[in-house]
């Protein structure tokens, strides 16, 4: 399976399909327990509390997501994969085991920084594997397994009233241990990964510290890296205030036992999610295709799943080709304005390329004969 060349790029996306489900299913089952948990661990009982265990994981989470980057720009990151997998359903495992608050608080916390390691190395590898052609369609089916994972992650209040809270953290915990033996069976790395090329590269080599430090520096003066920031940062504040109060809104507010209102609140998120990512991935593709002036934005984005180089420089580098591409635009733009005052109609035309030229004559009623190049206005052609 693994030497088939043709279809192994999407057997890579099906197995990371896998961990992205995993990766979503088990942060976002607490958020439907917490009833009954707090049967046996009071302090749950708190809103702050619970409020405070869950941010604890997306405090982490958000600090370690660049540190996780440069990670897996210099490690093989099949086994940064496996070994992330490994870690949270391992944590996974023990949170049925916590007698008390504390001992939730740090497992959580530690699950925050094993789920942060898997998704730069897990678009990394896909972006590898994936040419332009597919890439868009490749991230946009991975980006389903997130959304796919937290819509299952409702029934976990399903299972804990079924059975126990205890169970169903055991189950699930064991259920990533397995899958993490199945990757590191049929998970591959690419042979041409950014680690091969720098150990390749003659010269001194610079210490992974102060490349971390000078890439950092590099990011944090960068503009697009701050817009990009802000965006993120403003639609997932409601976002997962959302996603972690609204299991328990349901139930409180609408009479509804959590072992509904778990799924109904995780399903009716992740559909809506799931619909945006695929409207999304068709929306890149034609923009990819059409050149058009949103693209520029999305390349932003796209910049950073590439393999070459830091974050930091890939934006950078992106951003001034853009810009010369529409100062260019611009330049080309403003001459043609200042040419319509001084060339005659004919002149004008000719300095159109292409399609801009054909909807300039349809629009005008502007017809080309095909035994001479003048160019007139008339009614028809001739």
């Amino acid at each position: 399976m693994t030497n088939n060349k043709k279809y192994y790029p999407w057997i890579v996306v099906a197995l990371l399909w896998g961990v992205a489900l995993l990766n979503y299913m088990d942060r976002q089952m607490l958020s439907t327990m917490k009833s009954a948990m707090m049967i046996d661990i009071t302090e749950l009982e708190s809103a702050t509390n619970f409020g405070r265990l869950m941010a604890v994981f997306l405090w982490i989470y958000g600090l370690m997501s660049p540190v996780a980057g440069m990670i897996a720009d210099r490690i093989n990151r099949k086994w940064l994969i496996v070994g992330s997998l490994f870690v949270w359903s391992f944590v996974t495992l023990m949170m049925g085991y916590s007698t008390d608050f504390n001992q939730i608080y740090v497992l959580r916390a530690i699950m925050g920084v094993s789920e942060a390691l898997y998704i730069p190395a897990g678009l990394s590898l896909i972006t590898d594997y994936h040419q332009e052609k597919t890439r868009s369609l490749a991230v946009g089916i991975h980006m389903t397994g997130l959304y796919t994972g937290q819509a299952l992650g409702g029934f976990g209040a399903t299972i804990a009233g079924a059975y126990s809270w205890e169970t169903t953290f055991h189950w699930f915990g064991i259920i990533g241990i397995v899958y993490s033996l199945v990757l590191i069976l049929f998970l591959k790395e690419k042979k041409d990964h950014t680690v091969a090329k720098l150990d390749s590269e003659p010269g001194p080599k610079e210490s992974p510290v102060k490349a971390a430090i000078k890439g950092m520096g590099m990011l944090f003066v960068n503009i697009s890296f701050w817009i990009i920031l802000l965006y993120f940062a403003t639609s997932s504040l409601p976002g997962w205030a959302t996603k972690n109060w609204l299991p328990t809104l349901f139930s409180e507010n609408l009479s509804i036992d959590m072992s509904e209102a778990g799924p109904l609140s995780t399903f009716t998120i992740a559909i809506f999610f799931l619909h945006r990512s695929d409207c999304g991935r068709y929306l890149v593709r034609q923009m990819d295709s059409a050149e058009c002036t949103g693209t520029h934005l999305y390349r932003f984005h796209r910049a950073c799943l590439d393999h070459s180089g830091t974050p930091a420089v890939r934006i950078r580098r992106q951003f001034r080709h853009d810009c010369r591409r529409r100062t260019l635009f611009r330049y080309r733009f403003r001459y043609f304005r200042r040419q319509q005052h001084a060339d005659p109609l004919p002149v004008r035309i000719a300095t159109l390329p292409g399609d801009r030229l054909r909807h300039y004559e349809h629009d005008r009623g502007i017809c080309r004969s095909d035994h001479h190049k003048t160019v007139g206005r008339v009614d028809g052609c001739r």
